[in-house]
């Protein structure tokens, strides 16, 4: 693993960590949607939570079976008799309801509490009751004007003064069933009969025990409603010690409940997941745009090398010039004349005297033989040993040196 990959891979680590971070720590508004409705493990106000765990002092214990298999297995258990308690969303239709009978005539008792309309399982167990749902605007509109109804428990006369939205509903039962509990619209009033909220009825060896009231059940009645969660513990009263099992998982296995939900269904069901999913696959891709571009070697451009020998002889010319030896080049100059003449033009001027060598030296360039032999006899003074003693003006050096490079651009 490269450098460059392990800051990405310790970034992205960072990243999710911290949205896990925020997520748990972080003040959460309340969501009043039905999607958390009696939702075990929520604790939005619909969701049931807080309700479960007050609930965990019962006398009897109670349990929350949350899989199809922990169920089937409670179902089978004949060796001791319970209290099956349903709330919402899981029961409705003769599929997820047909097992009840086999519970209440072997003598577990169960308690239903739904609003949620039709209610039927088979011939024993028939109930029609009209839908309502309840939502957060409706219930504000009732605690702005403090609408409230009242559920009296009808052994004791004991009232529950309890916001309508939650106390609604109405079970039309016939005479096989026994009314526990009547709801009065704003106020209870002795001369009015009531209607039914709460209603029992012995099956078999069990009692089957009905409530129109589901959202006494949720964090909303703990927390809020002390009243409404005092009827909900009322109504838990009728199972007497018995353990309680609260069924939140279709007991029937249908093709819904045989999908387990993958592991990309759990990352987009948390907010702080879902939002590092998304940021993953977001720098992972730019990693890739970044990495897919063609890797490009730099060239390095060299600088030429320079002249050194050229310098060095700016610099001892220089140094030449301004001690006064003006003769040395001249010297130097005319060998580097002769030996560009021998080496490019195949002029010797090592050959002959200076008429000669003035001679072949003019037809070559070009120019005047007497001009040319008379630099030459100049030149030939000066850097004899007699020349170099004698001192020479900086003019007549310039002469020489330009009449030479004149000949030699010429031939060039």
């Amino acid at each position: 693993m490269t450098r460059n990959t392990a800051i990405i891979f310790g970034c992205l680590a960072s990243i999710v960590l911290l949205l896990l971070l925020v997520n748990r720590y972080s003040p959460r508004h309340y969501d009043w949607s039905y999607k958390f409705e009696f939702n075990t493990g929520s604790d939005q106000p619909w969701g049931t939570k807080l309700f479960d765990e007050v609930m965990q002092g019962a006398p009897g214990g109670y349990e929350v079976a949350t899989t199809p298999q922990r169920v089937r297995r409670l179902i089978d258990d004949d060796s001791i008799r319970r209290t099956f308690l349903f709330v919402d969303g899981y029961v409705g239709t003769k599929s997820k309801y047909a097992f009840i009978d086999t519970l209440l005539m072997r003598g577990d008792n169960v308690i239903i509490a739904d609003n949620f309309g039709e209610i039927a399982g088979n011939d024993s167990i028939t109930l029609l009751v009209p839908y309502f749902q309840c939502d957060s605007g409706l219930l504000r509109y009732s605690i702005k004007h403090n609408a409230r109804d009242t559920v009296v428990w009808n052994d004791n006369r004991q009232s529950y003064v309890i916001y309508y939205p939650i106390a609604a509903g109405d079970i039309p039962v016939d005479k096989n069933w026994e009314v526990l509990a009547r709801g009065f619209d704003v106020e209870y009033k002795p001369h009015h009969r009531g209607r039914p909220v709460v209603v029992k009825r012995k099956i078999g060896k069990g009692t089957v025990i009905y409530t129109c009231m589901p959202y006494l059940f949720t964090n909303y009645a703990v927390t809020q409603l002390p009243q409404a969660f005092d009827l909900a513990r009322r109504i838990m009263g009728e199972a007497g010690d018995r353990p309680i099992v609260k069924i939140t998982f279709p007991p029937v296995e249908t093709s819904e409940s045989n999908s387990s939900p993958g592991m990309l269904d759990f990352f987009m069901g948390h907010r702080a997941l879902n939002w590092a999913l998304w940021l993953t696959l977001a720098t992972v891709i730019i990693a890739m745009v970044f990495t897919a571009r063609r890797r490009q070697r730099v060239i390095p451009v060299l600088p030429g090398k320079r002249n050194e020998s050229l310098e060095m002889v700016r610099q001892l010319g220089a140094m030449m010039h301004r001690r006064g030896e003006r003769a040395n080049l001249v010297e130097m100059k005319f060998r580097y004349f002769v030996e560009a003449l021998r080496r490019n033009h195949m002029i010797d001027l090592d050959e002959g005297d200076d008429a000669l060598r003035a001679h072949l030296l003019a037809t070559a360039a070009g120019i005047d033989p007497s001009t040319t032999e008379q630099h030459l006899r100049e030149i030939n003074k000066i850097i004899t040993a007699e020349g170099k003693d004698a001192k020479i003006n900086f003019k007549t050096m310039v002469r020489h040196i330009n009449w030479m490079d004149n000949i030699l651009e010429k031939l060039n």
